[in-house]
């Protein structure tokens, strides 16, 4: 309720943050691992693993610098430097193959379906922002 009489934010869209992780694992997990950070996980809308040791976290744009600190507590720093379109990410023996140019396109491919798996699960005023946000 407080949301409706609070001002626009003037650092509207969404971000992927990357985390390291030791292994893939299901979803409630992480949410759970993520609570007892004191993080709050209402405010994470996806997560996701681009790669076995690499959690992507969607979040708001204003709250990153809440979860950045909370991460920073726990020693944990986010991998800010990676890039879920590059084809260096794939591991499957058959696309190991490809050419780079081959490879980036899987990758971005692989990528656009995570999103748009995504948009499924959140609530639809929201998904509204984050698909633009993923255009953009």
């Amino acid at each position: 309720a407080a949301r409706s009489f609070q001002p626009i934010s003037d650092n509207q869209g969404f971000q992927y943050l990357y985390l390291p992780c030791r292994l893939k694992e299901k979803i409630s997990i992480v949410r759970d691992k993520l609570a007892k950070l004191h993080i709050a996980t209402s405010r994470i809308l996806d997560i996701q693993f681009p790669t076995k040791t690499i959690v992507g976290l969607l979040v708001h744009n204003d709250y990153v610098p809440t979860i950045r600190n909370r991460l920073a507590k726990a020693k944990i720093s986010t991998i800010d430097e990676f890039d879920p379109l590059s084809g260096t990410i794939l591991r499957h023996p058959e696309l190991l193959t490809l050419s780079e140019a081959d490879k980036n396109a899987k990758a971005s491919e692989f990528h656009t379906k995570r999103c748009l798996r995504a948009l499924d699960y959140i609530r639809k005023p929201v998904a509204f922002s984050v698909a633009k946000t993923f255009l953009e």
